[in-house]
């Protein structure tokens, strides 16, 4: 009788592709940290094109008093893509981050298109969100059909040119601005051109209706300027469907406030954090 040959074990094979499928469905979460103590904690989003260290200027001072998380969206520095770039995606992401952050009742802070994935994890995860500070961001992109296959091509035919028209604007010092184009450059050409291509279609005017707690839009000079009224700012940057969305201008500073005035854009955080109702 022929000895029994040995069937090696199909274990550790199945477990590569369940891993790797995993991957490529983009089910691993964000990289996200946590930083600092106290209550409530304050999430803070970056927008498209850049990563963590956007906040770096202003961790230390939030994280004095209280739990800092930051999170950053797939695709950019550490963290896994996604199968496709729209809000409501990239906020569901964002949640398995904070899920396993055990984030609830905080202040979720956003940027840019970051902004938007803050609004819409506060309308899908109510728990998480005590309020919402959006930092320079309408809660809308007006639709130009034009405009928008003009952008198409250029994504197509001339991206770095793009990017560097973009970003280079961002803020008021020139090695700020330098600084932004380069990192935005350094995300995957294809990662960053979804995002860019969601942010031309995106509009949440009709989804945060659903909202009830506090929502304070920060915003640069050149966004709101000093003669225009709040009212009129909020019905532009499109806030008039919420009842609880409060306007703070921050001067001196270009769409990177926290770059560009990082001590004035920590203080009206932790004022925002202050005035929050106590649970």
């Amino acid at each position: 009788m022929k000895p029994m040959r040995r069937i090696p074990s199909l274990v550790p094979a199945m477990m590569l592709v369940f891993a790797a499928s995993a991957l490529l469905a983009g089910d691993l979460p964000p990289w996200s940290d946590t930083q600092g103590k106290g209550e409530p904690t304050i999430v803070l989003l970056h927008g498209a094109g850049s990563d963590r260290t956007l906040w770096d200027l202003m961790v230390p001072t939030l994280a004095k008093t209280h739990r800092v998380v930051r999170v950053e969206l797939p695709g950019h520095g550490a963290s896994p893509m996604i199968g496709a770039i729209t809000v409501k995606e990239v906020a569901r992401a964002v949640d398995q981050a904070l899920e396993r952050q055990h984030v609830e009742q905080a202040i979720l802070v956003g940027h840019s298109y970051g902004a938007w994935v803050a609004l819409e994890e506060a309308v899908a995860h109510p728990k998480r969100a005590a309020a919402v500070a959006v930092i320079d961001m309408g809660s809308y992109t007006p639709q130009d059909s034009a405009r928008t296959a003009a952008l198409g091509r250029y994504i197509e035919e001339r991206y770095p040119s793009l990017v560097r028209a973009i970003f280079e604007v961002m803020s008021t010092s020139p090695v700020e601005s330098d600084s932004a184009v380069e990192q935005a450059l350094r995300v995957p050409r294809d990662v960053l051109s979804a995002y860019l291509r969601d942010a031309w279609r995106t509009d949440l005017r009709d989804r945060i209706r659903e909202l009830e707690i506090p929502i304070h839009v920060i915003a640069a000079e050149g966004s709101w300027p000093v003669t225009q009224p709040w009212e009129r700012a909020r019905h532009r940057f499109g806030y008039m469907t919420m009842g609880t969305a409060e306007g703070h201008r921050v001067t001196g500073s270009g769409h990177l406030i926290m770059r560009d005035q990082p001590d004035s854009l920590a203080a009206l955080l932790l004022q925002i954090a202050k005035d929050l109702p106590k649970r």
